[in-house]
C-alpha cells in the first residue's frame, strides 16, 4: 500500500516538501524477518539496520529534491494549464493513481514547542500517523476516519506500541 512520509525541502528557495516513499524492499525484508518464526535475533537486527540505512538514504534523496512525487505534481499541473491535449496517459493509469492514494500518511512533527498534536488521515480508507521523537520517548498520534468502518486507529496504535517494545528488546539484547 502507498505510504507517504513528508520530507522537508526547506533548504531550497520556496521549498516545501517531497514525498519520502518508505516502503522499500529493505523495510519489507525487516518486517518479514521480524514476523518469521525462528529467525535469530542477529538476523532480525541486521535486517533492521539495512532497512534503517535505506530509509536514511531515501530521506536524504527526498530532502535534496530527488524524489518523484513533486515532479509529477508539477508536470500534471503544467499539463492542466496547457490543456487536456497535454495530459499524459500516465496520469490516468490505475497503478499511477493508486500510488497517490496514501493508505498511510505519516509525518515527524518533532519541534521543541510541540507537546500535543494531531495528524489526520488523507483518505477515507487510510491512517494518519504523526510522531514526535524526544530525548526519552517517541509520541505517536494515530487517526482514521470513523466513517471508514475498515480502519481502527486504536488498534494500529496498540500494534505500533507492541512492535516498538519488540524492537527495543531486540536492540537491548545486543548491548
Amino acid at each position: 500500500a502507498p505510504v507517504y512520509e513528508a520530507c522537508s525541502t526547506a533548504g531550497f528557495l520556496h521549498g516545501r516538501t517531497e514525498t519520502l516513499r518508505s516502503c522499500s524492499p529493505e523495510a519489507a525484508g525487516f518486517i518479514e524477518a521480524m514476523m518469521a518464526p525462528g529467525t535469530h535475533a542477529a538476523s532480525k537486527l541486521e535486517a533492521f539496520r539495512r532497512a534503517a540505512a535505506k530509509h536514511v538514504a531515501l530521506a536524504k534523496e527526498a530532502k535534496m529534491g530527488l524524489g518523484v512525487d513533486r515532479h509529477f505534481l508539477a508536470l500534471k499541473a503544467m499539463a492542466a494549464i496547457v490543456g487536456e491535449e497535454a495530459q499524459h496517459p500516465l496520469f490516468d493509469d490505475p497503478l499511477f493513481k493508486l500510488t497517490g492514494t496514501w493508505i498511510l500518511s505519516t509525518s515527524n512533527v518533532s519541534a521543541p514547542h510541540n507537546r500535543h498534536f494531531g495528524f489526520g488521515a488523507v483518505t477515507g480508507q487510510g491512517y494518519g500517523l504523526g510522531y514526535i521523537i524526544g530525548d526519552d520517548r517517541v509520541s505517536v498520534d494515530a487517526t482514521n476516519f470513523v466513517s471508514s468502518g475498515k480502519t481502527d486507529s486504536a488498534a494500529l496504535a496498540e500494534q505500533i506500541g507492541e512492535a516498538w517494545l519488540e524492537l527495543n528488546a531486540l536492540v537491548e539484547k545486543e548491548r
